[in-house]
């Protein structure tokens, strides 16, 4: 039973947020493509697909431009759609400044000694020396 109410909700979701209802028109798609075969018997699928979809077509030099428009993918009539997504409407985040930093006038005093340089003296690459 949850699964039946499961497939119902979910059905009835994607039918009203989404294109899915034009598979509805699938029994129009495949007469008017009879009425078509029954116009020009040595036509094809790709031929009829070409026309009607790849084509645009103009409504005062096709005669049956109002069929082509009840076919399915040819219009977009979802005039309702219910998104859940805009009944959620977050709570608003407050961001503020950061306070103003205050950096001390420390002296720090480390391990090394400021004379210490190394780029003061001899280069670090030099050849072995011996110890005699």
């Amino acid at each position: 039973m949850r699964k039946c109410v499961g497939l119902i909700l979910l059905m009835v979701y994607l039918f009203g947020t989404t294109e899915l209802h034009q598979l509805m028109k699938l029994p129009r798609l495949v007469e008017h493509y009879e009425d078509f075969l029954q116009k020009s018997p040595e036509s094809n699928f790709y031929a009829f697909f070409r026309i009607h979809y790849l084509i645009s077509q103009d409504p005062e030099t096709d005669s049956d431009y109002d069929q082509d428009m009840q076919l399915p993918f040819k219009s977009s009539d979802n005039h309702f759609m219910l998104s859940f997504a805009n009944l959620l409407v977050p709570k608003p985040i407050e961001v503020s400044a950061p306070r103003k930093l205050t950096i001390s006038e420390k002296k720090f005093y480390g391990q090394y000694d400021n004379s210490y340089c190394f780029s003061i003296g001899k280069s670090i690459f030099q050849p072995p020396k011996s110890i005699v």
